[in-house]
């Protein structure tokens, strides 16, 4: 009998026991797992934290470049603007009486061969698949479509480029008034805002033509009407399509201030 008790104490006994080292144990594997999720929460808080660096270092680089371009686009269509005037005023010769003044009427006409073209800088978030770096899903989109947008302003752009190479100056070689207009372009100094950097320089066409022009007779030529109203038409659809391209640039700056962390 004495025997029996004893074996049931010894079974209670390394009972227990076991049952203290199922505790001990079941106690380190959960420090083990605590542990683990903490250095997972804690590495995903920094990759999150390096994530949000990254993406506020394109947000800022992003709001630069879109400052840049809309400065260079309003320079665009300012020098449209000025193209467009002095064809106007070629326009108004054709209904003045009054006496035209040669040198007048040449500065006029050497503002059409401005070509006055949007390059802007063009990031590669898209192309490059990083543009999942940003959160906004808006700003995602207008990046996207910003591409496409560029390249419609740009295809109008070309038209009036080939029409000055193609039209334009052949027409002013063949009325023998090409080195006159030359020489007006490079003397007007507000023609030089389309130079990437403006210095002083030598005058590349010196002088005038020693032949003289018959302006009465130049302005009688059906032609040359036709070529400025379409300089004006064109240059004022490049502007119609700058004006949308601006409002662009205003909407993805907006967010990006939105998104940018003070």
């Amino acid at each position: 009998m004495i025997h029996f008790f004893r074996r049931i104490r010894h079974s209670l006994l390394v009972e227990r026991k076991f049952t203290r080292y199922a505790l001990y144990a079941l106690g380190e594997i959960a420090l083990v797992v605590i542990g683990i999720l903490i250095a997972l929460q804690i590495n995903n808080w920094n990759e999150e934290r390096i994530e949000s660096v990254r993406e506020q270092l394109v947000l800022n680089q992003l709001k630069a470049e879109y400052e840049s371009n809309l400065a260079q686009l309003e320079s665009k269509m300012e020098i449209r603007n000025l193209l467009i005037k002095s064809a106007n005023e070629v326009l108004l010769y054709y209904q003045s009486k009054d006496e035209i003044n040669n040198d007048s009427l040449m500065k006029r006409l050497s503002q059409l061969i401005l070509l006055p073209t949007f390059d802007p800088i063009q990031n590669d978030l898209v192309s490059s698949g990083n543009i999942n770096i940003l959160k906004n899903a808006e700003l995602k989109r207008l990046l996207t479509n910003w591409t496409s947008d560029v390249i419609q302003l740009q295809e109008t752009e070309q038209l009036y480029v080939n029409y000055v190479a193609n039209h334009v100056v052949p027409f002013f070689d063949r009325r023998g008034v090409g080195r006159n207009i030359y020489h007006a372009f490079w003397n007007d100094k507000s023609n030089m805002s389309i130079l990437l950097d403006v210095k002083k320089f030598d005058l590349p066409i010196s002088n005038k033509s020693s032949i003289a022009v018959d302006i009465a007779e130049f302005l009688k030529d059906s032609e040359m009407e036709s070529i400025v109203s379409w300089s004006i038409t064109l240059n004022t659809i490049n502007n119609l399509e700058s004006e949308s391209l601006r409002k662009r640039i205003h909407i993805i700056l907006d967010v990006l201030e939105s998104e940018i962390n003070d």
